[in-house]
């Protein structure tokens, strides 16, 4: 059986040095994307004649919801709250989609997603999707707003 000169290790440590930085430097150009890409602007929808509240998830909330909307179930039922005063909360990405859709509404039970003409609903079970989210803007909302929210959510939020 021939030797293996040192020559020819260097050679091969280097080959796989050449191929190895590249495909590195593709999954971590991979893994950006897909983080810039789920920054989410939130929008409690709450007042008729002033802007509504908003705030902007961190990366880790980014992460956080697209993991919550892969569990959320499809369902057939109903439609968004259009009452006045809170009627949910409205998702969006002004630099593109989250989880595939344009922009998402979570309100009283049920999430629908948008894209183009067509929505697709899911059942938001007691609620917890949507109080997550309003969590995350609990500094940007101010005592006045979260006092007002428990009588929306049916007394406990």
């Amino acid at each position: 059986m021939a030797k293996i000169e040192p020559e020819g290790r260097r050679g091969k440590v280097a080959a796989i040095v050449v191929i190895a930085i590249p495909l590195f430097c593709l999954l971590g150009l991979i893994v950006y994307t897909q983080t810039v890409e789920a920054i989410v602007q939130v929008e409690l929808d709450i007042f008729s004649g002033r802007p509504n509240p908003h705030w902007t998830l961190n990366e880790r909330d980014s992460q956080e919801l697209l993991q919550r909307l892969q569990r959320l179930s499809p369902t057939n039922a109903g439609e968004p709250s259009g009452n006045l005063g809170y009627r949910g909360v409205i998702l969006s990405n002004p630099e593109g989609a989250i989880a595939g859709f344009e922009w998402i509404v979570c309100s009283d039970g049920l999430v629908v997603g948008y894209k183009g003409d067509s929505s697709q609903k899911f059942i938001d079970a007691n609620r917890n999707l949507e109080r997550w989210l309003v969590q995350t803007g609990e500094t940007t909302l101010g005592p006045d707003i979260l006092r007002s929210l428990p009588q929306e959510f049916g007394g406990d939020f």
